[in-house]
C-alpha cells in the first residue's frame, strides 16, 4: 500500500514538470509572495482555486526539493448522458446516466490501476420536482474513466441529477449536473 502511494506521488511530481510556472524576481529585500492557481478552465464545473504564500529572499532560490507546489484537489466529472434538459416520453421507466471522471491532472481511472476505479465512490443524487429520490450508484462502465448507472423514473416531472465522484482515501471530490424532463 505504501509503495503504491509513493509511486503515485512520484508520478504526480513528474506530471507537474509539464504544468509549471517559472519566474525570476529582482528582489532587494525579503518579500512575502502569494501564488494562486485556478483551473481547469475548460471544465468550469470542476474548477478549483489554490493559493499559498511563501517568504522569498534575494539570491535564494525556491527550486530545491519539490519547489513550491500548489495542488488543485478534486475530480473533473463530466456527465455525458443524458444531455441537459432532454425531454423524454411519459412511458420512460429508467434513464441511463453516464459520466467521465478523471483527476484534475487528466489522469485516467481504471479498475486496479494506479488511479483505482474500485476505490472511488461515484453516485447520482436525484431530485424529481425538487423532492429527493434515492441515490444511484454508478459503476465502472468498461471504458477508461467512464461510469454508468440507471435512474428510475417515477412519473412525469423535472429530474435534476448531480453526479459526484469521491475518494475516501484522499478526500478528493468533483461533480457535474444535468436535468431531464419526463412528459405527462
Amino acid at each position: 500500500m505504501h509503495e503504491q502511494s509513493l509511486r503515485r506521488e512520484r508520478w504526480m511530481l513528474a506530471a507537474l514538470a509539464v504544468i509549471q510556472f517559472t519566474a525570476t524576481l529582482d528582489l532587494d529585500a525579503p518579500r512575502l509572495i502569494e501564488a494562486e492557481a485556478y483551473g481547469p478552465l475548460a471544465q468550469g464545473q470542476a474548477a478549483n482555486r489554490a493559493s499559498a504564500t511563501q517568504w522569498v529572499v534575494p539570491g535564494a532560490h525556491i527550486t530545491g526539493g519539490d519547489g513550491w507546489v500548489l495542488e488543485l484537489p478534486g475530480y473533473v466529472v463530466d456527465v455525458l448522458d443524458p444531455p441537459a434538459h432532454v425531454k423524454l416520453p411519459p412511458d420512460t421507466t429508467n434513464v441511463d446516466v453516464r459520466a467521465n471522471v478523471v483527476l484534475m491532472c487528466g489522469c485516467p481511472i481504471t479498475p486496479g490501476g494506479l488511479w483505482d476505479a474500485d476505490k472511488l465512490t461515484v453516485k447520482a443524487l436525484v431530485t424529481r420536482n425538487g423532492e429527493k429520490q434515492s441515490p444511484v450508484d454508478l459503476v465502472f462502465a468498461g471504458q477508461t474513466s467512464q461510469f454508468k448507472g440507471s435512474v428510475p423514473v417515477f412519473g412525469a416531472g423535472v429530474y435534476d441529477v448531480t453526479v459526484y465522484a469521491h475518494s475516501p482515501e484522499t478526500g478528493n471530490t468533483g461533480l457535474d449536473r444535468t436535468t431531464f424532463i419526463v412528459a405527462e
